[in-house]
């Protein structure tokens, strides 16, 4: 005669095993994929990457602006200086603007081709730092560090300092800033990850 409760009891211990199982399973599978943090973090900055490289290609096989294209282009985007006058914005502001447009016309005139040159080269090695992090190796961090201080430095090289404007050193170097310190904490999640499975392997 079948003994039913040792029955019980044997199906009970292979659920408990099936289910230690794929729990075990589970748990390798999400120590070995990316943090979400960093899957987020690199879908930003390769659609950053792209749309510069993309910028920079273009602009190289377009050319420089004639000094009337320029013209026509710097009043479309900011107006007159004489319009923002009478507008009544501030004086400030006013030489702001006139330091964009001397800014913009230094570069087209000047330095076009070290620009974009420089520009495709920077997010060259952005787009490396990406695939080191997709691949969850720790010089992807660093490069991106590289990739970010080539950036601020890019615009040293490519323009003098007096027609650089403060707000735009800071419109780089803060969001850099704020991406290498959630980089690194995605990154240490996946150090943690590592050796959660190494002490989950052994």
């Amino acid at each position: 005669m079948i003994d039913l409760e040792a029955l019980k009891l044997f199906n009970t211990a292979i659920m408990n095993t099936e289910s230690t199982t794929v729990s075990k399973t589970y748990n390798l599978l999400q120590l070995k994929s990316r943090p979400k943090l960093l899957n987020i973090l690199l879908f930003l900055s390769t659609i950053y990457v792209f749309s510069t490289l993309g910028t920079a290609v273009q602009k190289l096989s377009e050319g420089p602006m004639t000094e009337i294209q320029l013209q026509e282009e710097m009043e479309l985007a900011y107006g007159s200086i004489e319009t923002l006058t009478a507008q009544g914005l501030s004086q400030d502001n006013i030489q702001a603007i006139q330091l964009i447009k001397d800014n913009v016309a230094y570069i087209n005139n000047h330095s076009f081709d070290l620009t974009y040159n420089l520009m495709i080269v920077v997010s060259l090695l952005g787009f490396l730092s990406i695939l080191l992090m997709f691949s969850k190796q720790k010089a992807g961090f660093y490069a991106y560090i590289l990739y970010s201080l080539a950036s601020v430095a890019s615009i040293f090289i490519i323009t003098p300092q007096d027609l650089i404007l403060f707000s735009t050193l800071l419109f780089v170097i803060i969001p850099s800033v704020v991406l290498i310190f959630l980089y690194n904490m995605a990154m240490k999640e996946v150090e943690t990850r590592d050796q959660m499975l190494l002490t989950f392997s052994e």
